[in-house]
């Protein structure tokens, strides 16, 4: 409530033109400035599948910056699972690479599956890399049974600490 509707909106278009022109996601200005946090479905209709997957991030980076701003809410890790599925453009790829390291707040907890790549160069001394060797899984089949004791243990607390009313 301490920020007007009107501020929100302005900051939305500043942070999606500043992503835009980064990201090189074509959207032009009559566009950006008669969009607001709510014109979501508009996001995964913009060219290619390559285009679409930049601006689809494109909403995502700008929502994560919004919610940083406005609120004091703690905001889940940002997963992103294989940006170059759609097989990015060199300089496109190394763009987006780029916004999750230069463009998020130092706070934000990224989590980046992606295959080995120049791009990735750069920000690997500063992550935490973890190289699947078995089976492209990250939990090895005999620790599953002591990994899913902790997650039941986990959602048994939650839902004892949980009050449902209808």
């Amino acid at each position: 409530s301490k920020f007007s509707r009107k501020e929100i909106k302005l900051e939305f278009q500043y942070l999606f033109k500043e992503f835009n022109d980064f990201l090189v996601t074509d959207y032009s200005d009559d566009f950006i400035s008669s969009s607001d946090i709510f014109d979501y479905t508009k996001f995964d209709t913009n060219g290619g599948a390559a285009d679409s997957t930049r601006s689809i991030f494109l909403y995502h980076s700008v929502l994560i910056r919004m919610i940083q701003k406005f609120s004091n809410e703690s905001i889940a890790p940002f997963i992103i699972d294989t940006p170059n599925q759609q097989e990015q453009a060199k300089g496109n790829y190394e763009k987006i690479i780029s916004a999750l390291f230069d463009k998020f707040p130092s706070n934000t907890q990224i989590l980046l599956c992606a295959m080995e790549n120049s791009a990735l160069d750069t920000f690997k001394p500063q992550s935490h890399v973890i190289t699947l060797s078995k089976r492209k899984s990250m939990l090895l089949k005999e620790k599953y049974s002591e990994i899913s004791s902790h997650f039941y243990n986990f959602k048994r607390e939650i839902d004892s600490n949980t009050i449902v009313t209808f």
